[in-house]
């Protein structure tokens, strides 16, 4: 696995073992929490693109890897919640296949583009097994329907249905995915970081709060950002006609 920082506002994080078509085996998964915990300790990166090399994003988990279930488990777990904790954007650009666990990590993420020929399969009934840590976060994205489709049959699905079902943010012609990547990267780096951070933690704790705990979240989070620095700067930057300071465009 390679992290990429190289000046600019963007980390990209890389899947890389061609020899596994890029398995999520403990060491790997491990490595993508960590990375991923840093990032989002660093105040220069704005956004993190997950991705895998060679053309495709992960085979899933490690089939050859003898490691004790309990302690994967754990590590699957904590690498789920740093993704989905982060004060940082999480883009998944996904491609070739996306198989098992790696359907979870995918669904971690903030955003997932994928390119239509992707090939995606929750396959592990087929093996024997469940994959019940890998659709943890699959659950909160997808209908009841498709769930037991998916989980029940192992039956493999490309982009389009990845994107029909909701568990995908756009599928898009191979030779369009990596333009349609950076163009949601350059939207990404149109927003006040703090905000994102704050929208970020709404949208992960309101399914859980009742209609009286959502609204007194609602109304804190309006208050505390319609007080904070970012509005006050955008405010100041609109009125002397120049572009805020964490945007990359004019207004």
């Amino acid at each position: 696995m390679t992290v990429e920082v190289d000046g600019s506002p963007v980390a990209r994080i890389v899947i890389a073992d061609p020899g596994s078509r890029n398995a999520l085996g403990l060491g790997t998964l491990d490595a993508i929490c960590h990375a991923v915990e840093d990032l989002s300790r660093r105040e220069d990166v704005r956004v993190v693109v997950l991705s895998g090399a060679g053309g495709t994003f992960s085979s899933g988990g490690h089939m050859k890897e003898d490691v004790p279930i309990r302690g994967l488990i754990r590590t699957i777990e904590r690498t789920f919640a740093a993704i989905r904790t982060s004060n940082k954007p999480i883009v998944a650009k996904v491609e070739g296949y996306c198989l098992g666990l790696a359907v979870g990590l995918m669904a971690s993420c903030d955003i997932a583009i994928t390119a239509r020929d992707t090939r995606f399969a929750l396959p592990e009934v087929r093996m024997g097994q469940a994959p019940a840590m890998a659709v943890l976060p699959v659950l909160p994205r997808i209908t009841p329907t498709d769930a037991s489709q998916l989980v029940l049959t192992g039956t493999p699905f490309d982009g389009n249905r990845a994107r029909q079902m909701g568990l995908v943010s756009d599928s898009v012609a191979p030779h369009q995915l990596e333009e349609t990547v950076e163009r949601t990267i350059e939207a990404l780096l149109e927003v006040a970081p703090h905000a994102v951070a704050s929208c970020k933690e709404y949208l992960r704790r309101i399914p859980a709060l009742d209609p009286g705990g959502a609204l007194a979240l609602a109304t804190e989070v309006t208050v505390a950002l319609t007080e904070g620095a970012e509005a006050r700067e955008f405010r100041a930057a609109k009125a002397a006609n120049r572009a805020p300071w964490w945007s990359f465009a004019a207004i």
